[in-house]
């Protein structure tokens, strides 16, 4: 199939169970190719969690099916910005940018402030709506 136009780079993290952050980027040239990319990193189907106007963290559908481990430091990013009202998430969490509806990378800003340890004062319920502002 031929591809018109030019990919571009989707910059994403990763958040393992192992509380391991891995810093992602991708060539895409569209929506599919960023869903397939984000379902490669989780290991299935894909949920987004939408966590305010700018982020969205995508967790395995089938993750508690499957038995995949718990997602301690995921699940304090999801409640950082949702509240306690998720549950315990399992599995990696691959974490973007979002603009709109559509998926959209991660800004140097955004990867910075997510990167850190949740909880701390570069990533609490105080600073995460300044901080995760895509620009």
């Amino acid at each position: 199939m031929a591809r018109h136009g030019a990919a571009k780079s989707l910059t994403y993290l990763v958040i393992t169970e192992s509380a391991a952050v891995l810093d992602r980027s991708v060539a895409v040239f569209d929506e599919r190719e960023a869903l397939s990319s984000l379902r490669a990193e989780v290991g299935g189907y894909v949920v987004p969690l939408y966590l305010g106007e700018y982020l969205v963290a995508w967790v395995n559908e089938d993750g508690r099916r499957l038995g995949l481990e718990p997602n301690v430091i995921g699940t304090v990013l999801v409640h950082t910005f949702n509240g306690p009202f998720s549950p315990l998430l399992v599995g990696p969490l691959a974490l973007t940018g979002r603009r709109g509806v559509a998926i959209a990378g991660l800004s140097p800003r955004q990867r910075g402030c997510c990167a850190v340890p949740v909880g701390t004062s570069r990533c609490s319920p105080r600073t995460a709506a300044g901080c995760h502002r895509s620009r």
